[in-house]
């Protein structure tokens, strides 16, 4: 770690665990990113980044599901056949 890295650092807390978040430097950037999605899914923050796929699916099937049940038979027959809520 650099001293510029290491001075720039911030930390958070997990359960008594030191996270340290380095600093972005114009020639440090591929490991930043592979520092900072480590300790962000640590933290439990990375799907703010990327949402994990399986809540994604399974929030598209509860919003199907709502979308289904509140549209008359003429209209559901219309959209039955839509994969996901928003081509719905």
């Amino acid at each position: 770690m650099s001293i510029v890295e290491h001075s720039a650092s911030r930390s958070m807390k997990e359960g008594g665990v030191s996270l340290p978040y380095p600093m972005l430097t114009s020639t440090n950037c591929s490991t930043w990113a592979i520092k900072m999605e480590v300790n962000m899914k640590a933290q439990g923050i990375w799907d703010a980044i990327e949402p994990a796929v399986d809540d994604v699916v399974e929030k598209d099937k509860m919003a199907l599901a709502c979308l289904f049940g509140a549209v008359p038979e003429d209209v559901l027959m219309q959209i039955a056949k839509k994969k996901t809520a928003k081509e719905a």
